[in-house]
């Protein structure tokens, strides 16, 4: 701006707001000197006259048209006075006229964000990227935009920019976790909260997110270091005290995780997540009069929820007040009246203990039970051993042929076809696989002189050993509420979804080739018992590796990616579409360790009578088989108190 003269009236910090509206309206205003009008300005800003400010601003402006402080002075004003457009005109006017004018990129910057238009606000963080110049701060204000305008990955791409080009910030880094948390990278996410963790070990608003993103993730092992750092620089934040205790629960220790729930308890003594967790704890200690305690004040505290009643409802079956126990689960029904694993829960108690409150009147608020029909008295004896195992024998087959009735009902649910939808992906395997390979082996056969039929031998046992699998692996996960019956196990929930599919695929054997035995294709044997022994061996090792990844996907979540990296090697390396005759020996040696490749061998000796393979051995595969189910017994058996039941 030119220097002003001094003709004219000077408005100067004394004069009233009345004196600077008659002057700014009068007919001398043209003499005002522009330090009169920027006087007029501020005086008038300052004492409540926010259109006169704006008004002493624009006739500057019209002065100096081509001034930029004066304009982003001027879009400073009429922002504070809430008209963001003629705002940002103005801002803009002052990026056109000064390109290098940072304080205009961050007012527009502003201005566009407070109005929701993040994008806009982006937009104008890069071209001061472009005009002025590139630093840690700008870019961490630009990724904090994206992240409102939702555009995740470019924010975690500008951040992680600060973090790996230049010297990293504590707020980057922990920005990046946050990020990609969002994004559900768990491994950069941590990845980026530990570091910040290293760098910063004695910052606390650090140390409680890096525990924080750990324990969202599920590593609590890894979190315990940095909660116990974060609590000991902020001893009075209850919400690291209930974290730690989390994290020390999930890895087993009971002890010090009570102490860290209890300190949470003793900031905040009427939180019920608090309490929640203190009184689990306190129940897996032995502790049961604690944890019953602390159980009621959490009903107290949320009296219209279910779930607190549920686990009160087990404590005191825990404890032996069958009835109390029954009468909380009615409570909790009443609560929640669409929760059919619940009323399971009740029926089951009272058909196991309905018999013993036989003949007493039941007191108000309780459930009825109907007594039985009257019998002749019998003479008192002791149980008898066998009955009393025949007895167990039949009520888990009655708990195993409920189960794979619920999985056949499930795999039936969302189509109209029901089970026959099964078969189409074996079918269709087939039939690919065998056009495939026949436009590579010229339409014939490894063994015989059906193609088909061939890779049929080869798919059926292969998918019987893929779907026990992958179907058993994520139940302890999926099916926590069928585990509140007292009744099922973990075990049963595998078991039954391998029998499930063992029918399932011993049906599509039998129809696949009953088929092929109608049209006369395929070769003719009567040694298909070779065949059933075969699938009965194969689905014995799926059920052990499937036991083994359900344990391991409850504990870590990565095992089921793993897991279909590896099957699809053992499509490859399990001699589905190929025999290891054909093969050198240095590839068919490893290659015969593979039980899966021993089972599909096995299973075409019952249709090719003369194919007997000299590296063939059933008894490595049963072998294996056993050992695999073993391993997975011991598993569930000894990481029992440590699996997940979310």
């Amino acid at each position: 701006m030119s220097e002003p003269d001094d003709r004219g009236v000077r408005i100067s910090e004394a004069s009233s707001l009345e004196e600077i509206r008659q002057i700014i309206v009068s007919a001398d205003r043209d003499t005002l000197s522009g330090n009169d009008l920027l006087m007029a300005s501020e005086v008038a800003w300052r004492q409540g006259g926010k259109d006169i400010g704006i008004a002493a601003m624009k006739m500057l402006v019209e002065r100096e048209p081509q001034d930029a402080s004066m304009q982003l002075r001027l879009a400073n004003f009429l922002f504070q006075a809430n008209e963001p457009l003629e705002a940002e005109k103005h801002c803009e006017k002052a990026i056109e006229l000064a390109p290098d004018l940072e304080a205009a990129y961050l007012s527009l910057g502003q201005m566009r964000a407070t109005r929701g238009d993040f994008e806009g606000a982006v937009e104008a963080g890069r071209a001061q990227e472009r005009h002025c110049g590139a630093s840690s701060i700008l870019s961490y204000q630009v990724a904090q935009l994206l992240i409102h305008a939702d555009k995740l990955d470019e924010a975690l791409a500008t951040v992680r920019k600060i973090n790996d080009v230049g010297p990293p910030t504590k707020e980057a880094l922990l920005l990046e976790a946050e990020i990609a948390q969002r994004l559900k990278l768990a491994h950069a996410s941590t990845s980026a909260a530990e570091r910040a963790f290293r760098l910063w070990p004695d910052s606390a608003a650090t140390c409680a997110r890096v525990g924080r993103l750990l324990c969202h993730f599920g590593q609590h092992r890894a979190a315990v270091p940095a909660l116990r750092r974060a609590h000991a620089l902020l001893p009075q934040d209850s919400s690291i005290c209930h974290l730690l205790a989390i994290a020390l629960r999930a890895t087993g220790e009971l002890r010090p995780a009570l102490e860290a729930a209890l300190a949470a308890l003793s900031i905040k003594p009427d939180d019920a997540e608090y309490l929640y967790v203190a009184a689990s704890l306190h129940d897996r200690l032995g502790e049961g009069e604690q944890a019953l305690m602390q159980i009621r004040r959490v009903i107290a505290l949320l009296p219209d929820r279910p779930q607190p009643r549920l686990t009160l409802a087990h404590m005191l079956s825990r404890a032996g007040d069958m009835e109390a126990a029954i009468a909380t689960l009615v409570e909790a029904e009443r609560l929640a009246p669409d929760e059919r694993s619940i009323r399971d829960l009740r029926l089951s108690w009272l058909g196991e203990h309905g018999a013993g409150r036989r003949g007493r009147p039941e007191q108000a608020g309780r459930p009825i039970v109907l007594p039985p029909m009257p019998r002749a008295r019998r003479r008192r004896h002791e149980p008898d051993a066998g009955r009393t195992f025949l007895e167990s024998i039949a009520i888990q087959s009655r708990v195993l042929s409920a189960l794979v009735m619920r999985e056949f009902r499930h795999r039936a649910a969302h189509s109209r076809f029901g089970l026959l939808t099964v078969f189409i992906p074996v079918a269709l395997n087939i039939f690919t696989l065998g056009v495939v390979m026949s436009v590579f082996n010229h339409g014939r056969a490894p063994i015989g002189e059906h193609l088909f039929f061939f890779y049929a031998t080869g798919v059926m046992p292969f998918y019987l050993f893929l779907h026990v699998v992958d179907h058993s692996q994520n139940l302890f996960l999926d099916s926590t509420s069928v585990l509140q019956i007292p009744i099922i196990n973990r075990l049963d929930l595998v078991l039954s979804a391998a029998i499930a599919e063992l029918l399932i695929m011993t049906a599509a054997v039998v129809v696949t080739f009953g088929i092929f035995a109608l049209i006369s294709y395929g070769p003719q044997s009567d040694n298909q018992i070779e065949c059933v022994f075969a699938m009965v061996a194969v689905w014995l090792f799926a059920f052990g590796v499937g036991l083994i990844s359900a344990v391991m996907t409850n504990l870590y979540r990565p095992w089921a990616h793993g897991w279909l990296i590896v099957q699809r090697f053992l499509y490859f390396l399990s001699g589905v579409f190929f025999i290891p005759l054909n093969m050198p020996g240095w590839v068919r040696e490893p290659l015969s360790w593979n039980p899966l490749l021993q089972g599909i061998e096995w299973f075409r000796t019952g249709f090719f009578v003369h194919y007997d393979p000299p590296w063939l051995s059933k008894s490595y595969l049963v072998g294996a088989a056993f050992a695999t189910i073993i391993v997975g017994l011991m598993l569930e058996r000894g990481l029992r108190r440590k699996m997940k039941a979310l």
